[in-house]
């Protein structure tokens, strides 16, 4: 019998499609796809639902909805791992870019970060701008290349 992993994320692109295609060979996977912040309270029940059905959650990207994954997951002592590695992480103050530039937005990946059991940057750019803006455990810390089979290594 397989394991039941969540899988939460602003859409379905390509490379999270990729992702639960690979994911469907190991667990039974759902998915919930939360588009924005007024979305994500209005899912919070489904959220916290198929949290509590999943042995883990897997999480693209450190925004709103991961924070309230991580949170509920840690509440329900279910595991999770986060991608990163973009806009949730970087700090582009000159143009007001990036999450950790954000004053109030920063929170969501500060604690997602902090609670998540994994932490997966997609390159060593966006595992570098992740160090430098936030206060992270470097041994939860590993880098997965997008696009890159680690078994052909």
């Amino acid at each position: 019998m397989k394991r039941k992993l969540l899988l939460v994320a602003q859409n379905l692109d390509d490379m999270i499609l990729d992702d639960s295609s690979i994911l469907k060979k190991y667990f039974e996977v759902d998915i919930l796809i939360i588009k924005s912040g007024s979305e994500m309270l209005a899912k919070m029940g489904e959220l916290i639902r198929k949290i509590r059905k999943a042995d883990l959650c897997f999480v693209w990207f450190a925004t709103s909805y991961a924070f309230f994954t991580t949170l509920f997951a840690k509440l329900f002592g279910k595991p999770t791992a986060l991608v990163v590695g973009g806009y949730d992480v970087v700090k582009v103050p000159e143009i007001s870019y990036g999450l950790a530039a954000h004053p109030i937005k920063r929170v969501f990946p500060i604690f997602a970060l902090q609670w998540a059991d994994a932490i997966l940057p997609f390159s060593k750019d966006s595992e570098k701008q992740m160090l430098n803006n936030f206060d992270v455990e470097k041994e939860k810390v590993r880098t997965v290349y997008l696009g890159v089979n680690p078994v052909a290594l």
